[in-house]
């Protein structure tokens, strides 16, 4: 939701620049507004995300968008650098 953008902000800031190469196959220095606003406006229609919280802290999103005919979809997890490898991926893949 709109509300989510200072902590997916700060989410974004506890992922590594490597995690967020794998996430986003690309170099991404920052994050601007509009590209938060894009992360948490999102087309019902065509996309869902389902965000794990602890203590009101973003640390997980997993993330669906097909394209308007619905024929191709883009699928992808992130979650937080230092929790990787406890399960949570698996989790959020599951949701």
């Amino acid at each position: 939701m709109p509300e989510d953008e200072p902590a997916l902000k700060h989410f974004i800031e506890s992922v590594t620049k490597e995690d967020l190469y794998y996430r986003y196959f690309s170099d991404i220095n920052e994050f601007t507004h509009d590209d938060l606003a894009n992360m948490t406006q999102i087309d019902y229609d065509r996309e869902m995300a389902f965000v794990a919280v602890r203590c009101e802290e973003i640390i997980g999103v997993t993330r669906s968008m097909s394209d308007p005919d619905n024929t191709d979809a883009e699928f992808a997890v992130l979650v937080r650098s230092d929790l990787k490898r406890l399960g949570l991926g698996c989790q959020l893949l599951e949701k």
